[in-house]
């Protein structure tokens, strides 16, 4: 481990007005090599903020406590400009999110790093959505499951110093109750009615003002043992001085870059957060040598693990692997337990393939994860799939059903000819890949080939050249046709948010079509953990999924399925875009052209 102080930069953040209806995430570059540079931006001083249109043109929307620069409060609903990304002398080659931070590589290789240590709140936040004149305020969380949903009474006790106030017998303080807090600052006869500001609630009691907003702390406090601590965001800074590097992933504990000449660093997140770039060497993983030039190319990251890929088409797994996510058997094995214990690879596993299903030819192209399972594509377009497979994620078939209930009065046993959690011979085994019984893990700790999509009065779809993974979701896109130049999206798993892309009816969604329009190509497909964006040939954009954090971008927070248009207000449709991206709870778009 190695651990470097960045050096101390002055920055100045705000959300600045723009002629358009979208707002403008202000800030400046930190860290240069070892020297900092202190910049203040000033939109009005800027060549982005003076012409109406530059030449590239970055936009970011969702989780505010993702981007650079967003209010502190809000998430973002609409695509809207960040002046820090757009001010950067040279153009992005990647972005991506992670819960409460966020990365960019610039195509020189330089990475740069925000983010916010702040907790989530439990309470609602209010949300701004801008589209021209029009704002308005909205409830940015659900309130938590357990909370009062409709009138209650609230019995209070007496407050410290009140002499006056003798307390019932229904008014005796237990553990229950939620001490009131005064606030010195007004006084009100016993019986006035207060009037409500913007966003606190008046209560008089015995003379004194009660603020909702205190009592909301106090019950808080009681609830968790401590309020939730706020930490200023950091701004973006570049990190690891003059490393240069190709690809990176964000897991919720860790932040992964791959560099240039093969070596992997492994940031812990909430030490980059604190100021100090604290990084490991991965060990394990191939480096360069004078007969081979493998080498990390490609970084994939889920919720909890992450993929590597290598230039010769190797793949390797490492972190939580307690749904055999990292291709590996997890050591509490295949049969249900009570209870399932988080299991964690520290050191890169190679991924080894079925030999009964082509091994030797296998060599990846690309590697998706989820949040506890991967989707793998190789060089021959074959799709395989391994880790949890509860929400029916790994196209495998709908096998919630089609397994036999094996349970007998003096015990348990499995069909004699089948192994468990590998296919079964017989007419099953012609609508599931695999079929798991009674007492089955429903995990695959091996990559398996996938299923194809069903076809009704045509011919089988070829293989998929493009694939991506969500939460609990797997996504393939296949052409119509050999002869076609078109394409489809096919999409399985959860769908209790649209995930999907059809409609909201099944929770769990076996292989079938996204909706998206008839007779276009998709060019770029991107998800983040609940939602997803697909490029078409047309130039358009289509979003869906989960969106209560405005991850989708329609200026609203309910969740979409089927796609829509994404659309950005003030944009000709000559503008091209050139990069898509989207993880986590945040999505990225840069455009350039007039």
């Amino acid at each position: 481990s190695r651990t470097a102080r960045r050096a101390p930069t002055v920055m100045a953040w705000s959300v600045v007005g723009r002629r358009s209806a979208h707002r403008m995430l202000a800030g400046g570059v930190t860290v240069l090599g070892s020297a900092a540079v202190a910049a203040t931006w000033h939109p009005m001083d800027s060549t982005a903020a003076r012409c109406d249109k530059p030449s590239r043109r970055v936009y970011l929307w969702g989780s505010r406590r993702s981007l650079p620069g967003a209010p502190r409060g809000e998430d973002t609903a609409l695509p809207t400009r960040c002046q820090f990304l757009e001010q950067h002398p040279l153009p992005w080659q990647t972005i991506r999110f992670g819960p409460g931070y966020g990365v960019a590589v610039d195509t020189a290789g330089a990475l740069f790093f925000w983010g916010t240590a702040e907790e989530e709140e439990e309470a609602p936040m209010p949300i701004r959505h801008e589209r021209g004149a029009r704002a308005r305020q909205e409830s940015l969380a659900a309130p938590p499951a357990d909370a009062p949903t409709g009138p209650m009474m609230t019995k209070m006790a007496r407050m410290k110093g009140d002499a006056d106030h003798k307390p019932t017998d229904d008014e005796e303080l237990t553990e229950d109750y939620v001490q009131p807090v005064q606030n010195p600052a007004a006084k009100a006869a016993p019986t006035a009615v207060i009037a409500a500001g913007e966003d606190k609630a008046a209560l008089p009691v015995t003379g004194h003002v009660l603020t909702g907003e205190d009592i909301l702390k106090a019950m808080m406090k009681r609830q968790m043992g401590a309020e939730p601590v706020a930490v200023k965001p950091v701004e973006p800074t570049r990190l690891f001085g003059k490393d240069s590097f190709v690809s990176v992933g964000c897991t919720e504990e860790y932040l992964y870059a791959a560099r240039k000449d093969g070596a992997v660093y492994r940031c812990e997140v909430k030490e980059l957060l604190n100021g100090k770039e604290d990084y490991q060497i991965v060990k394990g993983l191939p480096k360069p040598t004078m007969l081979s030039g493998e080498r990390t190319s490609q970084i994939s990251a889920g919720r909890r693990h992450v993929a590597f890929l290598t230039s010769s088409g190797r793949l390797f797994c490492m972190g939580a692997n307690e749904c055999g996510q990292c291709g590996k058997m997890p050591e509490q094995g295949l049969r249900v337990r009570e209870e399932v214990q988080p299991e964690s690879l520290e050191e890169p596993n190679l991924v080894k393939f079925n030999p009964g299903e082509g091994a030797a030819t296998v060599k990846v192209v690309d590697a998706q994860c989820g949040d506890s399972h991967t989707v793998v594509l190789d060089r021959n377009g074959r799709t395989w799939t391994f880790g949890d497979d509860r929400a029916i994620q790994l196209a495998l078939g709908d096998t919630r059903t089609g397994g036999a209930d094996v349970r007998k009065p003096m015990g348990t046993y499995t069909h004699k000819n089948q192994p468990v959690g590998q296919p079964l011979a017989g007419p099953v085994q012609q609508r599931n890949k695999v079929v798991y019984t009674f007492y089955d893990r429903h995990i695959q700790p091996e990559p398996m080939l996938t299923m194809p999509p069903s076809v009704f009065n045509q011919t089988s779809f070829p293989l998929p050249h493009m694939i991506a993974a969500g939460a609990k979701q797997s996504y393939f896109v296949h052409r119509e046709g050999e002869d076609k130049n078109t394409s489809v999206i096919f999409a399985c798993g959860e769908n209790w948010f649209g995930q999907c892309g059809r409609s909201r009816h099944l929770q769990h969604q076996p292989l079938l079509q996204v909706r998206t329009p008839k007779e276009t190509r998709v060019e770029k497909l991107v998800c983040g953990t609940g939602h997803c964006m697909a490029l078409l040939d047309t130039g358009k954009i289509f979003t869906w999924g989960a969106n209560w954090k405005g991850q989708v971008g329609t200026g609203k927070r309910a969740h979409t399925a089927p796609p829509v248009i994404l659309e950005i207000e003030d944009e000709p449709e000559t503008a091209k875009v050139t990069a898509l991206f989207a993880s986590d709870e945040a999505s990225a778009l840069i455009l350039d052209g007039p």
